[in-house]
């Protein structure tokens, strides 16, 4: 689970409602910079469609939380990987915490309810079986089973499945 004190809160609409002064230090922004910014001009064009996406099917699923990382473009210019957890706080508010990660700008977005990463990972798990190890698919593959394997223990704390490799 994404943890810590930079948090955000959002209308509905995606009007930043308020924000820590860890989001802001994150952000590299004051208040009313991140206010004066249009919704989604920190989102990079290519994830603009897949996010939209995942808006929908997320609204139709019931809002549970969402996790996920992408890579933010600052207004300054400079690109930052993020890591982020949303909550539903009301009809109208969301909560979004959001900490520094580690990975490469270069990586694409990602974003999963809480209660698919174990499905998630089990279906990679299952596709890394069928595919021919070493080719790109199979690396593919085996990267999003440790991935969503990170994930899995990351939000509970728990330890591998018995006889599963830590």
């Amino acid at each position: 689970m994404v943890r810590g004190d930079a948090r955000l809160v959002l209308s509905s609409d995606a009007r930043i409602l308020s924000a820590s002064p860890a989001a802001l230090e994150l952000l590299d922004l004051t208040f009313a910079e991140l206010q004066a910014l249009p919704p989604g001009s920190m989102t990079l064009e290519e994830d603009r469609d897949s996010t939209g996406a995942f808006g929908e099917a997320w609204a139709g699923a019931g809002r549970a939380p969402i996790l996920g990382s992408a890579t933010a473009r600052l207004p300054s210019g400079r690109m930052i990987r993020l890591r982020y957890l949303i909550q539903v706080q009301s009809a109208e508010t969301f909560e979004v915490f959001l900490e520094a990660s580690p990975e490469s700008t270069a990586k694409p977005s990602r974003m999963y309810t809480v209660g698919n990463v174990l499905s998630a990972w089990r279906a990679a798990e299952r596709r890394l079986e069928v595919l021919e190890a070493g080719s790109p698919e199979w690396t593919e593959a085996e990267a999003d089973t440790d991935h969503f394997r990170a994930e899995y223990r990351r939000l509970s704390g728990a330890r591998p499945p018995d006889g599963e490799a830590g």
